[in-house]
């Protein structure tokens, strides 16, 4: 069911669901720590409180629920400087699953502030300014699925090896990075992959073997990339049963 709580909150339930979640006093302070904190920065929060219930909450900490409440997914809006200390409300916030930094400007040390979150599978990192000493600390997010960080020219070939370190990545959005075949070596310890995007990037027909080893890929985007037509009719090949390759 739904229920309307207040302007802009939805109460999203499972009759006869089992308790979500158990925390003590002192993470119950920690979350909603958290989640003033975002919401002051202006942000959305995916909310889940102990009895299942998600609770979506936009911009005015006056609609968080007065029960505990784990933060699932957080959204920062854009343009916002974020370092370390910015972010050091969200070390603790290991119920996080999703978390949107998109078009906020990322210091190098931000996202030593994440590394302990072990439970992220989405982390949008597009147009963030961010670097190859910036992206290092990703490493710990071992559960990671979903990884954008397209629109960041300070990125290179040496920045992504750190996502060889991540073996259950399955949505990969590089578009409009000055990669090349370097820097998309990490789809070789991920069997996982269905969808990646080399949209505009260096790489090239000489990553064509890796790529065709995807065997579960579904979507590559490959415009105005460096594969030829005839790389890319090579990958296409290997893929009898369906066409992955997109240009939008």
């Amino acid at each position: 069911g739904i229920v309307l709580l207040n302007i802009g909150v939805y109460l999203y339930f499972i009759p006869g669901t089992p308790p979500a979640f158990t925390m003590s006093p002192e993470q119950a302070q920690k979350q909603r720590a958290a989640a003033l904190w975002a919401l002051e920065r202006e942000s959305e929060l995916i909310l889940v409180l102990a009895n299942g219930a998600k609770v979506t909450v936009n911009n005015s900490s006056e609609d968080l629920p007065d029960d505990d409440f784990g933060i699932t997914s957080l959204k920062l809006y854009d343009d916002q400087p974020l370092d370390q200390n910015s972010l050091a409300p969200l070390k603790d916030i290991n119920s996080l699953q999703e978390l949107r930094l998109d078009d906020c400007v990322l210091r190098d040390d931000a996202l030593a502030a994440i590394k302990g979150l072990t439970s992220l599978t989405l982390l949008d990192l597009h147009n963030t300014k961010l670097t190859d000493k910036g992206l290092s600390h990703i490493s710990t997010l071992k559960k990671l699925k979903t990884l954008s960080i397209k629109l960041n020219p300070g990125l290179t070939d040496n920045g992504l090896q750190v996502l060889n370190q991540l073996s259950r990545l399955e949505d990969v959005d590089l578009a409009r990075l000055g990669i090349t075949d370097n820097g998309i070596n990490f789809i070789q310890n991920n069997p996982n992959l269905f969808k990646l995007n080399i949209s505009e990037t260096k790489v090239s027909d000489a990553s064509a073997p890796m790529i065709k080893a995807l065997k579960n890929l579904k979507v590559l985007f490959v415009k105005k990339s460096a594969l030829s037509d005839q790389g890319i009719e090579n990958v296409r090949d290997a893929y009898k049963d369906r066409d992955p390759i997109r240009y939008d």
